[in-house]
């Protein structure tokens, strides 16, 4: 391709283009703190849930997993804070 053949309008399309790449990927990247932060809001759902399931099922002691689930739940509201403030930003 001849350099003197490209337009401007071409240019100006070329450069939106690379502009529009950087700032995704950018954004891209800002977004893998919450991706992390979800992950182990997900995990510690999880965990509740399991844990009401042994619950259910009688297979551990009441007060104990009453008490990780509630220490889990607390962790749980962290991180979502966490996760409010990253998003927040």
């Amino acid at each position: 391709m001849d350099i003197k053949k490209v337009s401007l309008p071409n240019i100006f399309l070329i450069g939106s283009f690379i502009i529009a790449l950087i700032t995704g990927w950018n954004e891209l990247q800002a977004l893998k703190p919450v991706n992390e932060k979800l992950r182990v809001v997900e995990l510690q759902i999880k965990t509740c849930e399991n844990k009401v399931s042994s619950l259910e099922k009688g297979e551990e002691r009441f007060n104990e997993t009453l008490k990780s689930i509630n220490t889990t739940l607390i962790e749980l509201n962290g991180t979502v804070r966490e996760l409010k403030g990253i998003v927040g930003k």
